[in-house]
């Protein structure tokens, strides 16, 4: 689900940030551009000249403790306020809440969803800001610069986007709140009696926090910003979905599996306990009933049919401080088509390469199967192709687990469950097996989830919570993560010595023109600057010729009408690190080290590009 900074928080955010999905193996596109491209081939683009924005060389200054401690003290309260909105982003993010000396009051609910909750939070917002601000910035570190400056763009993000509050859909018909609020209790893991008494109470706050969901909608509606019919018939069918599982809904399983190991529970208390989970996860789905009568209600109060732009210059607005929100970085809808178009073309060359390398190739287009055998043995083989490429990580472990079989539709191939900021030690990587079953990249999904992507990324990122604080550790930064984690699945296409890199190149661009790049342009082209499906058309056409422009436009456009903001987020990221790090191969030739490029980069931690990049910038000057 994307929500704002602000509607992510008041919307529990843990349902916006628990899980990281993966888009390889889920093939909106099916096509195959090669087609296209054996017509055109002489018309290789050149990639561009880049020349680094000059760095100012670092002057000498004395540090201010003060002014550190400051920061520091300003970290931990924002941290603790934002981990204690919920019972589940409560447990999932911190495991060891005794540590902190701020949190003192822990929650056993959902928290609040409501205008009132979200005005209280900006004004919570606005006088942080004004702290901040109030610390002098030059006599802070390296590293705590990064900091202030990661939080100042995050307040003022968050602070901006209360103007824009019910233009926000938290039932997004790909992962809306709806569908992963039963999934997300999955995760509440229980060790003991008291986990089991807090998850019950969470449980128990569930009808009340889904009416609360049905209040913004009913809000939404009132305000002119209903969801279109077409977006409603498909949320009704999700919920319907969940509804008609009350027989076999996998809460009832899980449960029980959970309580099972309890060794300090009684065969008593586990008949009780199942007995009233059994109660409670049928209040649930009842109220998921009433949310389902709810917004049927609501049928009919859409004032727009089609795209953002409709609600005329707010409408835009909304979409420009959504698109920096998902972008992680303060750019302009002009310049984020700058930099898709871009990376477009890069991606075009990596099939022009690929056919260099290997004339046949495009005939060998998805026959081959990504894979080294069972989910254990390419998890190791992944870890040994990175093993000279990136630092080494802390001891930890990974578990899979299958997605329960009523989401199966609704799930992506795989998603990582984000670690406790305090304890990244136990990992878990969730595997859709209905849709894995037909993904012929299972390697790229794992490097995606797994090593190089995810799972190594947040590894690494904790052992840093020295340098980057707290907060910045627990941020939204969609774009951020989605970047790494993208750039770990080009890494395997580009490293591994089973399938060549020709082959492995030629099916991750192709998926990243079809499935990534043209949507996420899509979006912007149909919803700021008001472009119509046929002009969409003759974009598709010029990668998938004519005759799959039809189906493949009907695609784009509807997903930039009901998900505007879905492929931003994975695809502005990625294109800003994919271009910076070519930019610096080509600038530094010989000299150019990859792990040294990684380590600088990783070393960083949680921020925007717009901050990160100009460091980056730094590195390849002085390696040049």
């Amino acid at each position: 689900m994307k929500l704002s900074s602000k509607i992510a928080k008041i919307a529990s955010a843990v349902l916006a940030l628990t899980l990281l999905l993966s888009l390889t193996g889920c093939q909106m596109v099916a096509r195959f551009i090669g087609d296209v491209l054996r017509e055109v081939m002489p018309m290789q683009t050149k990639a561009p000249d880049i020349e680094p924005t000059p760095y100012p060389q670092p002057t000498e200054r004395v540090v201010d403790e003060a002014c550190e401690n400051a920061l520091k003290e300003l970290d931990a309260k924002m941290f603790a306020e934002s981990v204690s909105g919920d019972a589940l982003s409560f447990h999932l993010t911190v495991a060891h809440p005794q540590n902190f000396a701020g949190i003192t009051d822990y929650p056993t609910g959902w928290g609040d969803f409501s205008y009132a909750k979200a005005i209280e939070e900006t004004e919570a917002e606005k006088a942080w800001l004004d702290e901040l601000r109030a610390i002098d910035r030059d006599k802070l570190s390296d590293d705590s610069r990064i900091t202030y400056d990661t939080l100042e763009q995050y307040l003022e993000m968050s602070i901006a986007s209360m103007d824009y509050y019910y233009y926000n859909e938290v039932l997004d018909t790909l992962v809306g709140l709806h569908s992963n609020l039963p999934l997300n209790l999955v995760f509440y893991d229980m060790h003991n009696k008291a986990d089991v008494e807090n998850y019950l109470a969470l449980l128990a706050d569930t009808p009340r926090y889904v009416g609360q969901i049905l209040t913004f909608e009913q809000e939404k509606s009132a305000d002119g910003k209903f969801m279109r019919d077409e977006a409603l018939d498909k949320v009704l069918e999700q919920l319907k979905a969940f509804i008609d599982s009350r027989e076999t809904c996998f809460l009832f399983a899980t449960f029980d599996e959970f309580i099972a190991d309890i060794d300090e529970l009684t065969d008593g208390e586990r008949k009780e306990y199942s007995k009233k989970n059994e109660a409670l996860v049928n209040a649930l789905i009842d109220s998921y009933q009433v949310l389902y009568d709810g917004l049927d209600a609501l049928r009919g109060t859409a004032t727009v049919s089609g795209p953002l732009c409709e609600y005329g210059d707010e409408g835009k607005e909304f979409f420009a401080e959504e698109l920096m929100y998902n972008a992680c970085s303060n750019i302009t809808p002009s310049e984020a088509l700058d930099i898709l178009y871009a990376e477009l073309d890069a991606q075009v060359n990596r099939l022009y390469d690929a056919a260099k390398d290997d004339p046949t190739i495009f005939d060998s287009f998805d026959s081959i199967d990504l894979t080294v055998g069972t989910t254990e043995e390419n998890i190791e083989y992944l870890k040994e192709l990175m093993a000279d490429y990136y630092p080494a990580l802390p001891e930890h472990t990974l578990t899979f687990m299958d997605c329960p079989s009523e989401l199966e539709d609704q799930f992506s191939p795989a998603a990582y469950l984000i670690p406790p900021v305090d304890d990244p030690s136990e990992n878990l990587i969730i595997l859709n097996v209905k849709t894995l079953g037909e993904d012929t990249r299972y390697l790229d999904t794992l490097a995606h989830e797994g090593y190089p992507g995810h799972l190594y990324h947040y590894q690494y990122l904790r052992t840093l919570v020295d340098k980057t604080g707290y907060m910045r550790q627990a941020l939204s930064m969609g774009g951020y993560y989605e970047s790494w984690s993208q750039s770990g699945e080009v890494f395997f296409d580009n490293h591994n010595d089973k399938f060549g890199a020709a082959y492995c190149n030629m099916m991750s661009a192709n998926s990243m023109i079809g499935n990534l790049l043209l949507p996420a342009i899509a979006s912007i082209e149909i919803n700021y600057f008001g472009k119509t499906a046929d002009d969409t058309a003759k974009l598709v056409a010029q990668y998938f010729g004519d005759e799959a422009a039809e189906e493949l436009t009907n695609v784009y456009y509807r997903y930039a009408v009901e998900n505007p903001f879905y492929f931003l987020e994975y695809a502005l990221g990625f294109s800003i690190y994919q271009q910076e790090l070519r930019a610096a191969q080509e600038t530094c030739e010989g000299n150019f080290d990859y792990r040294s490029f990684v380590e600088t980069y990783l070393n960083l931690g949680p921020t925007y590009f717009n901050i990160s990049m100009p460091i980056m910038d730094e590195w390849i000057n002085e390696h040049r």
